[in-house]
């Protein structure tokens, strides 16, 4: 196994988070690199809330950041990110992985094991 020389290592923030696809072209994320209460430091992304049984979250996207265990949500309005904000659920130890099943259930995964699914 190589490591690089810590003088090769980048020191810079994030700038981004994600690239969307629409039609085969992409755009520009529209999350920054930092929220409120820090910066993030690798971003698992998400899911778009469908579940009836989540009213509160309807439409809003879901994603987490790996680093933090943290798991965060916002609207898109205009093309922008709005009302990014922590979701208040546990912190996921090692966050990898949202999905949905076919009634629009959310499920969270974590690379220390457990699935959870995210209940009102």
């Amino acid at each position: 196994m190589h490591s690089l020389p810590p003088s090769q290592y980048s020191t810079q923030s994030p700038r981004s988070i994600g690239v969307q696809f629409t039609g085969g072209s992409p755009v520009g994320s529209v999350v920054g690199g930092s929220v409120a209460g820090g910066v993030v430091g690798s971003v698992t992304g998400g899911v778009v809330v469908r579940d009836p049984a989540l009213p509160s979250l309807a439409g809003r996207y879901l994603y987490g950041d790996f680093c933090r265990g943290q798991v965060r949500s916002f609207k898109i309005s205009g093309g922008r990110a709005t009302g990014d904000r922590p979701l208040g659920v546990r912190q996921i130890d090692q966050l990898s992985s949202f999905g949905q099943d076919a009634r629009g259930r959310v499920y969270l995964t974590s690379l220390s094991g457990p699935v959870y699914r995210l209940a009102g």
